[in-house]
Parts: C-alpha cells; structure tokens; sequence
C-alpha cells in the first residue's frame, strides 16, 4: 500500500508541474524509492515507453535494487531503449549477481556462454549457471545441462548436471503413473565466485 502511495504522490507531483508549466525532467525525482522506481519502469514498459522504462530501472539500480539492475542489463543486451551494448548488459547483470541474484547469474553463464561481449568462455558460463541453479533456478538448470550434454565444456560438475536434463526427458516421457522418477540428485559444493 505504501508503495502505491509514493507513486501516486510522484505521479501527481508531475500532474502538477505540467499543469504549471515547468517540465517534468527525464530523470526521476530523488525522493522516489526505488521499489516506486521499479513500478514506474513497469508502467512505462506497458505504455510501450522504453527509453523512461529505462531510466526508472537505472535510477532504482543505481540505488542497489537488484531487480532493476537486471532489467538494465536486459535493456542494454537487446537493445531496448537504448542501443544494444553488451559491455553495459554484463555491468548491470554483474552488479545484480554480485548481490546474488539468480536471474542475473544466469544472463550471465547465457553471455560468456555465447561470447556476448566478451570472448566466449564456457568455464565461467558453466560457473555462472550453476550459482543460479544452486539457487533453484530452472532456467540455469537447464542452461548448465545443455551446456554439458552439447560436450560444449567438460568440467567437473557439468557431468552431473547431466542429469539434470536426463531427470527433465524421464519426466516427460513417463506418465505420473509410471515408475517413479529418481530424484535430483543435489548440486555438488558451489565454485568461488569468479
């Protein structure tokens, strides 16, 4: 309730300086929240308003929230709002998964993995995906096993991430009331943070 309090309060401030003449600036007010910011950029993201979306999600990250700087990096690595720029994508994200955010961790395996701004490097794509997965993302999951089971890297835990994909293909092809599947078995121990 709260939040939705501060952005009405925000957005009537910018009611009234256009009532009275004064142009709303490009760059949101500092008393904005940055949960407030993150709502606006949501907002201007469903009005089609991509360059504003993109300024609510710099103003929100740059305060730390981690979400929004995932929405930067996203913004800045498909070229959403500004142009594409996979050096400021891997800032952003890098900013988010040093905070440990899984999202931003796996965007992160995704561009080592496929050379997106930086040359392509399957020992930290394999690292960054299973710091996501490690935290249940089936996103990473799925990346850190299509990395292993492509023989695209062999390095140590990829093997049993293997598995991981072998688990997906044995629950779509046995109905609930077949055998039971084996379960996952856990990740092994998290590598160092690169």
């Amino acid at each position: 309730m709260k939040r939705r309090a501060s952005s009405a309060v925000f957005a009537i401030a910018l009611a009234a300086s256009a009532v009275s003449g004064v142009a709303a600036t490009a760059q949101p007010a500092d008393s904005v929240a940055p949960a407030d910011a993150n709502l606006q950029g949501d907002q201007s993201v469903a009005a089609n308003d991509y360059g504003r979306a993109l300024d609510w999600y710099r103003y929100s990250g740059g305060r730390g929230n981690a979400a929004a700087e995932v929405e930067v990096g996203y913004f800045y690595q498909h070229g959403i709002g500004a142009p594409q720029d996979y050096a400021e994508a891997l800032r952003w994200y890098r900013m988010a998964a040093d905070k440990g955010d899984p999202l931003a961790e796996n965007q992160l395996g995704y561009m080592f993995a496929h050379g997106l701004g930086v040359g392509p490097d399957c020992r930290l794509a394999a690292r960054w995906f299973h710091l996501a997965a490690a935290q249940g993302s089936p996103a990473a999951k799925f990346n850190l096993a299509a990395l292993a089971h492509n023989g695209r890297c062999s390095w140590g835990f990829l093997l049993e991430a293997r598995g991981w994909l072998i688990d997906q293909e044995t629950a779509q092809a046995n109905p609930p009331s077949g055998p039971p599947l084996r379960p996952v078995l856990p990740p092994p121990p998290l590598p160092a943070r690169p």
